[in-house]
Protein backbone atom coordinates (compact mmCIF):
# COMPACT_ATOMS: atom_id res chain seq x y z
CA UNK A 1 0.00 0.00 0.00
CA UNK A 2 1.31 3.31 -1.20
CA UNK A 3 0.51 6.55 1.20
CA UNK A 4 0.58 9.83 -0.95
CA UNK A 5 -0.26 12.96 0.84
CA UNK A 6 1.52 15.54 -1.28
CA UNK A 7 0.68 14.91 -5.04
CA UNK A 8 -1.69 13.37 -7.00
CA UNK A 9 -0.52 10.07 -8.69
CA UNK A 10 0.16 9.08 -12.26
CA UNK A 11 -2.50 6.40 -12.21
CA UNK A 12 -5.35 9.14 -10.63
CA UNK A 13 -4.21 11.41 -13.95
CA UNK A 14 -4.35 9.17 -16.04
CA UNK A 15 -8.64 8.27 -14.93
CA UNK A 16 -9.19 12.00 -15.32
CA UNK A 17 -9.48 12.74 -11.67
CA UNK A 18 -6.33 13.47 -10.62
CA UNK A 19 -6.98 14.74 -6.57
CA UNK A 20 -3.63 16.53 -4.86
CA UNK A 21 -3.80 17.73 -1.35
CA UNK A 22 -1.31 20.24 -0.96
CA UNK A 23 -0.67 21.48 2.78
CA UNK A 24 -2.02 24.96 1.97
CA UNK A 25 -4.77 24.50 -0.50
CA UNK A 26 -8.42 25.05 0.69
CA UNK A 27 -9.44 22.94 -2.10
CA UNK A 28 -8.33 19.65 -4.48
CA UNK A 29 -9.41 20.43 -7.72
CA UNK A 30 -9.90 16.89 -9.96
CA UNK A 31 -9.44 18.14 -13.47
CA UNK A 32 -9.79 15.63 -16.18
CA UNK A 33 -10.76 15.38 -19.91
CA UNK A 34 -13.86 17.66 -19.49
CA UNK A 35 -14.04 18.24 -15.67
CA UNK A 36 -13.24 20.66 -13.17
CA UNK A 37 -14.44 19.17 -10.12
CA UNK A 38 -14.30 20.74 -6.85
CA UNK A 39 -13.33 18.62 -4.18
CA UNK A 40 -12.91 19.53 -0.18
CA UNK A 41 -9.66 18.84 1.36
CA UNK A 42 -8.61 15.10 2.32
CA UNK A 43 -5.95 13.76 4.93
CA UNK A 44 -5.17 10.76 2.60
CA UNK A 45 -4.57 9.34 -0.96
CA UNK A 46 -4.29 5.71 -1.19
CA UNK A 47 -3.34 3.42 -3.85
CA UNK A 48 -3.52 -0.25 -3.87
CA UNK A 49 -2.37 -2.93 -5.96
CA UNK A 50 -2.95 -5.89 -3.53
CA UNK A 51 -6.02 -7.45 -2.90
CA UNK A 52 -4.57 -8.01 0.72
CA UNK A 53 -4.32 -4.76 1.45
CA UNK A 54 -7.56 -3.72 1.04
CA UNK A 55 -8.45 -4.54 4.40
CA UNK A 56 -6.18 -2.22 6.36
CA UNK A 57 -7.52 1.36 4.17
CA UNK A 58 -7.34 4.11 6.39
CA UNK A 59 -10.83 5.35 7.21
CA UNK A 60 -9.85 9.15 6.49
CA UNK A 61 -9.20 8.26 3.11
CA UNK A 62 -10.28 10.56 0.67
CA UNK A 63 -8.97 9.24 -2.80
CA UNK A 64 -8.76 5.35 -3.15
CA UNK A 65 -6.67 4.04 -6.30
CA UNK A 66 -7.29 0.26 -6.66
CA UNK A 67 -4.80 -0.86 -9.71
CA UNK A 68 -4.78 -4.42 -11.62
CA UNK A 69 -6.53 -6.34 -8.48
CA UNK A 70 -7.09 -9.51 -10.54
CA UNK A 71 -8.32 -11.77 -7.80
CA UNK A 72 -11.02 -9.21 -6.66
CA UNK A 73 -14.41 -9.84 -7.62
CA UNK A 74 -16.23 -7.74 -4.94
CA UNK A 75 -15.53 -5.06 -2.85
CA UNK A 76 -14.99 -5.46 0.60
CA UNK A 77 -17.53 -4.76 2.93
CA UNK A 78 -15.07 -2.73 5.04
CA UNK A 79 -15.39 -0.38 2.10
CA UNK A 80 -19.05 1.29 3.74
CA UNK A 81 -16.47 2.87 6.76
CA UNK A 82 -15.00 5.16 4.24
CA UNK A 83 -16.79 7.95 4.94
CA UNK A 84 -14.62 10.67 3.87
CA UNK A 85 -13.98 8.87 0.14
CA UNK A 86 -14.01 11.37 -2.45
CA UNK A 87 -12.82 9.85 -5.57
CA UNK A 88 -12.81 5.94 -6.09
CA UNK A 89 -10.44 4.84 -9.32
CA UNK A 90 -10.81 1.08 -10.15
CA UNK A 91 -8.20 -0.05 -13.10
CA UNK A 92 -7.96 -3.79 -14.66
CA UNK A 93 -9.71 -5.10 -11.60
CA UNK A 94 -11.02 -8.07 -14.50
CA UNK A 95 -12.00 -10.57 -11.90
CA UNK A 96 -14.92 -7.59 -10.61
CA UNK A 97 -18.21 -8.53 -11.09
CA UNK A 98 -20.44 -6.04 -9.08
CA UNK A 99 -20.37 -3.27 -6.54
CA UNK A 100 -22.46 -3.42 -3.59
CA UNK A 101 -25.66 -2.20 -3.41
CA UNK A 102 -25.20 -0.52 0.25
CA UNK A 103 -21.88 0.91 -1.15
CA UNK A 104 -23.62 4.35 -2.94
CA UNK A 105 -25.59 5.42 0.36
CA UNK A 106 -22.40 5.18 2.88
CA UNK A 107 -20.05 7.28 0.31
CA UNK A 108 -21.87 10.15 0.43
CA UNK A 109 -18.76 12.57 -0.03
CA UNK A 110 -17.91 10.53 -3.47
CA UNK A 111 -17.53 13.21 -6.09
CA UNK A 112 -15.63 11.15 -8.80
CA UNK A 113 -15.93 7.29 -10.11
CA UNK A 114 -14.27 6.08 -12.20
CA UNK A 115 -14.21 2.34 -13.47
CA UNK A 116 -11.87 1.41 -15.97
CA UNK A 117 -11.15 -1.94 -18.01
CA UNK A 118 -13.22 -4.26 -15.61
CA UNK A 119 -13.91 -6.95 -18.22
CA UNK A 120 -16.22 -9.08 -15.76
CA UNK A 121 -18.26 -5.97 -14.16
CA UNK A 122 -22.14 -6.71 -15.80
CA UNK A 123 -23.87 -4.28 -13.89
CA UNK A 124 -24.08 -1.21 -11.56
CA UNK A 125 -26.09 -1.14 -8.31
CA UNK A 126 -29.54 -0.44 -8.68
CA UNK A 127 -28.83 1.63 -5.45
CA UNK A 128 -26.10 3.87 -7.42
CA UNK A 129 -28.37 7.09 -7.44
CA UNK A 130 -27.25 7.50 -3.87
CA UNK A 131 -24.66 9.28 -4.61
CA UNK A 132 -26.12 12.49 -4.45
CA UNK A 133 -22.69 14.54 -4.58
CA UNK A 134 -21.45 12.75 -7.50
CA UNK A 135 -20.08 14.90 -10.35
CA UNK A 136 -18.39 12.59 -12.87
CA UNK A 137 -19.08 9.32 -13.79
CA UNK A 138 -16.50 7.05 -15.97
CA UNK A 139 -16.81 4.05 -17.59
CA UNK A 140 -14.18 2.64 -19.90
CA UNK A 141 -13.81 -1.03 -21.64
CA UNK A 142 -16.41 -2.39 -19.27
CA UNK A 143 -17.29 -5.32 -21.88
CA UNK A 144 -19.51 -6.93 -20.22
CA UNK A 145 -21.49 -4.06 -18.97
CA UNK A 146 -25.30 -4.38 -20.80
CA UNK A 147 -27.08 -1.83 -18.98
CA UNK A 148 -27.48 0.98 -16.40
CA UNK A 149 -29.92 1.39 -13.79
CA UNK A 150 -33.28 3.75 -13.73
CA UNK A 151 -31.27 5.74 -10.71
CA UNK A 152 -29.04 7.11 -12.78
CA UNK A 153 -31.13 9.85 -12.87
CA UNK A 154 -30.75 10.51 -9.35
CA UNK A 155 -27.68 11.67 -9.76
CA UNK A 156 -28.74 15.31 -9.58
CA UNK A 157 -25.59 16.66 -9.57
CA UNK A 158 -23.63 14.85 -11.96
CA UNK A 159 -21.60 17.38 -15.06
CA UNK A 160 -19.59 14.77 -16.74
CA UNK A 161 -20.65 11.46 -18.01
CA UNK A 162 -18.23 9.46 -20.07
CA UNK A 163 -19.12 5.74 -21.10
CA UNK A 164 -16.30 4.87 -23.65
CA UNK A 165 -16.13 1.80 -25.41
CA UNK A 166 -18.73 -0.55 -23.55
CA UNK A 167 -19.36 -2.42 -26.30
CA UNK A 168 -22.12 -4.64 -24.69
CA UNK A 169 -24.53 -1.45 -23.98
CA UNK A 170 -27.30 -1.22 -26.08
CA UNK A 171 -29.49 1.18 -24.45
CA UNK A 172 -29.45 4.08 -21.78
CA UNK A 173 -32.16 4.61 -19.22
CA UNK A 174 -35.16 7.67 -19.63
CA UNK A 175 -33.96 8.81 -16.53
CA UNK A 176 -30.55 10.05 -18.10
CA UNK A 177 -32.84 13.22 -18.99
CA UNK A 178 -33.19 13.84 -15.49
CA UNK A 179 -29.83 15.08 -14.93
CA UNK A 180 -30.24 18.75 -15.13
CA UNK A 181 -26.39 19.48 -14.35
CA UNK A 182 -25.16 17.23 -17.00
CA UNK A 183 -22.97 19.38 -19.37
CA UNK A 184 -20.60 16.60 -20.93
CA UNK A 185 -22.32 13.32 -22.83
CA UNK A 186 -19.57 11.20 -23.83
CA UNK A 187 -20.20 7.61 -25.60
CA UNK A 188 -17.86 7.17 -27.94
CA UNK A 189 -17.12 3.48 -28.67
CA UNK A 190 -20.26 2.02 -27.83
CA UNK A 191 -21.14 0.54 -30.93
CA UNK A 192 -24.14 -1.44 -30.31
CA UNK A 193 -25.78 2.03 -28.78
CA UNK A 194 -28.21 2.85 -31.52
CA UNK A 195 -30.57 5.19 -29.95
CA UNK A 196 -30.52 7.91 -26.93
CA UNK A 197 -34.31 8.88 -25.31
CA UNK A 198 -36.50 11.33 -25.98
CA UNK A 199 -36.06 12.60 -22.70
CA UNK A 200 -32.59 13.56 -23.99
CA UNK A 201 -34.19 16.99 -24.88
CA UNK A 202 -34.68 18.13 -21.48
CA UNK A 203 -30.51 18.11 -20.77
CA UNK A 204 -30.80 21.66 -20.46
CA UNK A 205 -26.94 21.90 -19.46
CA UNK A 206 -25.83 19.89 -22.07
CA UNK A 207 -23.12 21.34 -24.33
CA UNK A 208 -20.96 18.25 -25.40
CA UNK A 209 -22.16 15.55 -26.76
CA UNK A 210 -19.48 12.60 -28.29
CA UNK A 211 -21.17 9.86 -30.25
CA UNK A 212 -17.99 8.81 -31.91
CA UNK A 213 -18.10 4.98 -32.76
CA UNK A 214 -21.43 4.08 -32.49
CA UNK A 215 -24.92 3.48 -34.32
CA UNK A 216 -26.69 6.42 -33.15
CA UNK A 217 -28.20 8.42 -35.80
CA UNK A 218 -26.41 11.24 -37.25
CA UNK A 219 -26.55 15.03 -36.44
CA UNK A 220 -27.62 16.15 -39.84
CA UNK A 221 -31.32 14.07 -39.08
CA UNK A 222 -32.20 14.64 -35.01
CA UNK A 223 -29.64 15.24 -33.16
CA UNK A 224 -29.43 19.02 -33.29
CA UNK A 225 -33.24 19.60 -32.64
CA UNK A 226 -33.10 16.80 -29.52
CA UNK A 227 -30.07 18.79 -28.10
CA UNK A 228 -31.35 22.77 -28.10
CA UNK A 229 -28.26 23.55 -26.11
CA UNK A 230 -25.54 21.59 -27.40
CA UNK A 231 -22.64 23.53 -28.41
CA UNK A 232 -20.57 20.80 -29.46
CA UNK A 233 -21.50 17.92 -31.00
CA UNK A 234 -18.22 14.90 -31.77
CA UNK A 235 -18.31 11.98 -34.00
CA UNK A 236 -14.52 11.37 -34.13
CA UNK A 237 -11.82 12.01 -32.01
CA UNK A 238 -11.47 13.65 -28.51
CA UNK A 239 -13.19 17.36 -27.03
CA UNK A 240 -10.15 19.63 -26.26
CA UNK A 241 -7.71 18.98 -23.51
CA UNK A 242 -8.13 15.35 -23.48
CA UNK A 243 -4.36 14.69 -25.49
CA UNK A 244 -1.56 17.04 -24.78
CA UNK A 245 -0.81 19.88 -27.09
CA UNK A 246 -4.58 18.92 -28.63
CA UNK A 247 -5.70 22.81 -27.51
CA UNK A 248 -5.91 24.53 -30.61
CA UNK A 249 -7.19 21.23 -32.56
CA UNK A 250 -10.15 21.24 -30.32
CA UNK A 251 -11.13 24.85 -30.98
CA UNK A 252 -11.03 24.45 -34.13
CA UNK A 253 -13.12 21.39 -34.03
CA UNK A 254 -15.67 23.46 -31.83
CA UNK A 255 -15.52 26.43 -34.09
CA UNK A 256 -16.30 23.75 -36.86
CA UNK A 257 -18.90 21.90 -35.81
CA UNK A 258 -20.69 24.83 -33.82
CA UNK A 259 -20.96 26.20 -37.98
CA UNK A 260 -22.15 23.35 -39.90
CA UNK A 261 -24.82 22.68 -36.40
CA UNK A 262 -25.55 26.63 -37.03
CA UNK A 263 -26.32 26.06 -40.47
CA UNK A 264 -28.48 23.02 -40.24
CA UNK A 265 -30.68 24.96 -38.14
CA UNK A 266 -31.08 27.84 -40.65
CA UNK A 267 -32.00 25.29 -42.96
CA UNK A 268 -34.23 23.93 -41.22
CA UNK A 269 -36.06 26.92 -40.18
CA UNK A 270 -35.69 28.33 -44.23
CA UNK A 271 -37.64 25.15 -44.91
CA UNK A 272 -39.99 25.78 -42.21
CA UNK A 273 -40.77 29.04 -43.67
CA UNK A 274 -41.23 27.85 -47.50
CA UNK A 275 -43.54 25.34 -45.66
CA UNK A 276 -45.61 27.80 -44.29
CA UNK A 277 -45.46 30.30 -47.72
CA UNK A 278 -46.78 27.29 -49.60
CA UNK A 279 -49.68 26.62 -47.03
CA UNK A 280 -50.92 30.20 -46.94
CA UNK A 281 -50.62 30.12 -50.61
CA UNK A 282 -52.90 26.85 -51.06
CA UNK A 283 -55.00 29.04 -48.55
CA UNK A 284 -55.45 31.92 -50.53
CA UNK A 285 -56.69 29.73 -53.41
CA UNK A 286 -58.75 28.02 -51.61
CA UNK A 287 -60.39 31.06 -50.97
CA UNK A 288 -60.50 33.04 -54.21
CA UNK A 289 -61.98 29.46 -55.25
CA UNK A 290 -64.65 29.95 -52.31
CA UNK A 291 -65.27 33.26 -53.79
CA UNK A 292 -65.85 32.49 -57.16
CA UNK A 293 -67.81 29.91 -56.44
CA UNK A 294 -70.05 31.93 -54.43
CA UNK A 295 -70.48 34.56 -57.32
CA UNK A 296 -71.35 31.58 -59.49
CA UNK A 297 -74.19 30.42 -56.99
CA UNK A 298 -75.22 34.37 -56.85
CA UNK A 299 -75.72 34.35 -60.76
CA UNK A 300 -77.60 31.77 -60.82
CA UNK A 301 -79.92 32.86 -58.44
CA UNK A 302 -80.21 35.72 -60.07
CA UNK A 303 -81.04 33.86 -63.47
CA UNK A 304 -83.71 32.09 -62.23
CA UNK A 305 -85.55 34.75 -60.56
CA UNK A 306 -85.37 36.78 -63.58
CA UNK A 307 -87.06 33.49 -65.27
CA UNK A 308 -89.82 33.09 -62.53
CA UNK A 309 -90.56 36.95 -62.92
CA UNK A 310 -91.37 36.94 -66.71
CA UNK A 311 -93.38 33.85 -65.84
CA UNK A 312 -95.14 35.34 -63.37
CA UNK A 313 -95.65 38.44 -65.81
CA UNK A 314 -96.93 36.37 -69.21
CA UNK A 315 -99.18 34.43 -67.00
CA UNK A 316 -100.95 37.82 -65.74
CA UNK A 317 -101.28 39.02 -68.98
CA UNK A 318 -102.97 35.63 -70.18
CA UNK A 319 -105.32 35.99 -67.73
CA UNK A 320 -106.02 39.88 -68.74
CA UNK A 321 -106.50 38.58 -72.18
CA UNK A 322 -109.30 36.04 -71.08
CA UNK A 323 -111.13 38.65 -69.07
CA UNK A 324 -111.31 40.36 -71.87
CA UNK A 325 -112.84 38.09 -74.10
CA UNK A 326 -115.39 37.22 -71.54
CA UNK A 327 -116.37 40.25 -70.93
CA UNK A 328 -116.73 41.09 -74.95
CA UNK A 329 -119.28 38.28 -75.46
Amino acid sequence: MDHCQSAATAAAAAAAAAAGAASNAAAVTATGCYSNISMQPGPLEVTVDNVEDLQHIPANTATLILLELDGLQQLPASFASLKQLQLLYLHSCASLTNLPAQLPAALQQLRVLVLHDCSSLVALPDTLGALQKLQELSLRDLTALVSLPASLGQLQQLKTLSIRSCQGLKTVPESLGDLQLLQVLDLQGCYNLAALPQSCSRLSSLHTLQIGGTSIATAEDDEVGLFQSLVGLFRHGCVEGSRPGSKQQGREEVQQRMQQILQLQETKQQQQRQQLQRQQQRGSWLQEGVWCGVGVQRSSVLLVAAAASSLLATVVLLKAARRQQSSQR
